[in-house]
């Protein structure tokens, strides 16, 4: 197995796929041969004929199962040593953000979300990414008819991450706190927002 492994994850059927006995350390053993050849995963894949017919759902239990098994030194985080690019989105056949955050580790630097269905698993997967992912350098944001909360969450999410090279958000208002955060960030390069003009007003606000 040579090069770069980028995996998508197609969760499309009628079947619920999960564990049927806990996970023991000797089960870790193959999926370590792949697991440090992965930098990319994505969690949004458009439906096909193929994966409508074929591909079982993964249950939640199999998430929970994972995270046993991590706690009891199973297995050695982050569970994808050298993950590089993450994208959560509308298409992610029922897994939820909070399943996600097993995945999650200090390599990471690309970050696309473009799905907030539950508020508490978007506020667990904000907390888990604060803690295991400090050089995130691009993030991109997309997503329409957000709650209040899940507004506040999301900018709360920017503002935790201090290496941020590249921004592109959508359908989230930026505040005065988090255009006072982006105005300080140093690396900050490309910024893109639904309403740039007067982001950049903003900007200027703090400068001036």
């Amino acid at each position: 197995m040579h090069g770069i492994i980028r995996f998508h994850i197609y969760t499309y059927g009628y079947l619920n796929q999960t564990f049927k006995r806990p996970l023991t350390p000797s089960d870790w053993a193959i999926f370590q041969l792949y697991a440090k050849r992965m930098e990319h995963l994505s969690f949004d894949r458009l439906p096909t004929v193929f994966s409508i017919l074929g591909i079982e759902e993964l249950s939640p239990s199999v998430f929970r199962a994972i995270e046993s098994s991590l706690d009891l030194g199973h297995f050695n985080r982050p569970l994808l040593q050298n993950l590089g690019e993450l994208s959560f989105g509308k298409y992610s056949g029922g897994v939820s953000l909070r399943d996600v955050c097993v995945f999650l580790g200090p390599r990471l630097k690309t970050l696309r979300l473009s799905c907030f269905s539950c508020f508490d698993d978007l506020e667990n997967f904000a907390i888990a990414l604060k803690a295991r992912c400090p050089a995130i350098e691009h993030l991109y944001i997309s997503g329409m008819d957000l709650s209040t909360r899940t507004k506040s969450c999301v900018s709360h999410l920017i503002c935790s991450l201090s290496s941020l090279r590249t921004l592109s958000y959508e359908g989230v208002t930026s505040d005065s706190h988090t255009l006072k955060f982006l105005s300080s960030l140093p690396f900050l390069r490309s910024l893109n927002t639904p309403s740039r003009k007067a982001c950049t007003r903003g900007f200027l606000g703090f400068f001036l």
